[in-house]
């Protein structure tokens, strides 16, 4: 028997398409996150080193934003944690957090066998 479905609903067979697509694109923007995830350390580590605090919390914020679209959630809350770091002005507690968002980025940076 076929699926009756009220206009402007989707079937359940649309919603199980559209979870597939959303599967597979996340899919796609963990592979090239993990690409960039070596680049990403090594900017960050610049700007650290030579003192760029604004800087340091631009790309914070970006890749923040990026880690929480592919549901790395450790990775984005090391990253707020640098960002509020950064605007507390706080160095050791800046370094720390630096240091544990390099720590996750270098998690990433391994292959992935989800």
């Amino acid at each position: 028997m076929a699926e009756v479905v009220a206009p402007g609903t989707a079937s359940s067979k649309d919603t199980a398409a559209a979870s597939v697509w959303v599967e597979r694109m996340v899919a796609k923007f963990r592979v090239s996150f993990q690409a960039e995830v070596e680049v990403i350390g090594a900017d960050l580590q610049r700007e650290v080193d030579a003192g760029e605090w604004k800087r340091v919390g631009k790309l914070a914020h970006e890749t923040k934003n990026s880690a929480d679209l592919i549901g790395a959630s450790r990775l984005a809350d090391r990253l707020k944690q640098l960002e509020e770091a950064i605007g507390r002005g706080r160095g050791r507690e800046v370094l720390r957090a630096h240091d544990a968002v390099q720590m996750e980025l270098r998690n990433w940076s391994q292959p992935r066998t989800e």
